[in-house]
């Protein structure tokens, strides 16, 4: 998994309200996936123009510590747990910058 911190300019984190398992119903950062034989750069790249409608390269982002996250359920049900091993990146964004979804609720907090 790689999760994006993305800030702005006042050090406000942006956070979307998940729909999907796990963690649904939560607040959490964009990230996603990494995919067989993505390389890091690529991923990156995939995540910001997907998630955020932006284009960014890692070099220009903060690697953070890799942290995990455990859940109970999982993208296949309540009775299958869910244990990501997650590398972090922070990126600093001007907002106008974004291209969100606009069904989802997302917040900068």
């Amino acid at each position: 998994m790689l999760d994006l911190v993305v800030k702005n300019q006042q050090g406000q984190a942006l956070l979307g309200f998940r729909t999907n398992r796990p963690p649904q119903g939560y607040w959490f950062v964009p990230g996603g996936r990494i995919q067989k034989n993505e390389s890091m750069k690529t991923v990156f790249i995939r995540l910001c123009e997907n998630q955020l409608g932006l284009t960014c390269a890692i070099k220009l982002a903060k690697c953070l510590c890799p942290y995990e996250d455990f859940y109970d359920d999982s993208v296949f049900g309540e009775r299958v747990s869910t244990h990501y091993v997650v590398l972090g990146y922070e990126i600093v964004v001007d907002e106008s910058q974004l291209s969100l979804p606009t069904a989802l609720p997302v917040s900068m907090a």
